[in-house]
């Protein structure tokens, strides 16, 4: 499953931020490609979005592998470091099924948050500095509780539960466990947001029925 995006990138205080220019044709003809990006040193960038999950998912499944679901991003660094550097990336999310109330509702006051870090090697980028950029890497990273513990559990989950989530560009305090703090200081475009999952139908036997 893939979110395409339909999201607000924001800084710290809210206010919104634009689409910044990614790759520049100078033509004929002239062409632009623009992408979320979001910035380092300590600005808290930040982009909100919903995930519903989808009727051919094996909701309800027994097989403790098929429960877990995977979001992962995809991102590139605009600049390249003088030297490997980190970035580390926060997903926020508070999830409900269809029809849920009373206590199965939303929570008010909480969220489940997972993280990942994302090494930028300057080796990565084409051609060696210090000449100009020609070509950035294109990374994956897998959101988890820690750097080896990926992925969600949905037990209790059916279809058409809705994600309400954020993605943040950690670049401050607090720290979670287990991570690298984030020292990159220049803008990274996120690309995509995925979530893997298993399939176990090509749909739903019923508009709200597995």
């Amino acid at each position: 499953m893939t979110c395409a995006f339909p999201a607000q990138i924001c800084g710290p205080a809210g206010l919104p931020r634009r689409f910044q220019a990614f790759a520049t044709q100078v033509g004929p003809p002239a062409v632009e490609l623009w992408t979320m990006q979001f910035a380092g040193s300590g600005t808290e960038d930040r982009a909100y979005f919903e995930v519903q999950m989808p009727h051919a998912w094996a909701a309800g499944t027994a097989d403790p592998a098929a429960k877990m679901i995977y979001p992962h991003i995809h991102v590139v660094p605009m600049g390249r470091p003088a030297a490997v550097q980190t970035m580390l990336w926060e997903f926020d999310y508070s999830v409900t099924n269809p029809e849920a109330v009373g206590a199965a509702g939303y929570p008010v006051a909480t969220t489940s948050s997972l993280y990942c870090n994302v090494a930028v090697d300057p080796d990565d980028f084409t051609p060696a500095a210090p000449a100009l950029i020609t070509h950035r890497p294109h990374y994956m990273a897998n959101f988890g509780t820690t750097p080896v513990a990926h992925g969600i559990d949905t037990t209790g989950w059916d279809i058409s539960a809705i994600m309400i989530c954020r993605i943040i560009r950690r670049t401050a305090a607090p720290l979670p466990a287990g991570f690298v703090a984030d020292d990159y200081t220049q803008f990274a475009s996120l690309l995509s947001f995925d979530i893997h999952y298993a399939l176990n139908a090509w749909g739903s036997r019923d508009i709200t029925i597995k």
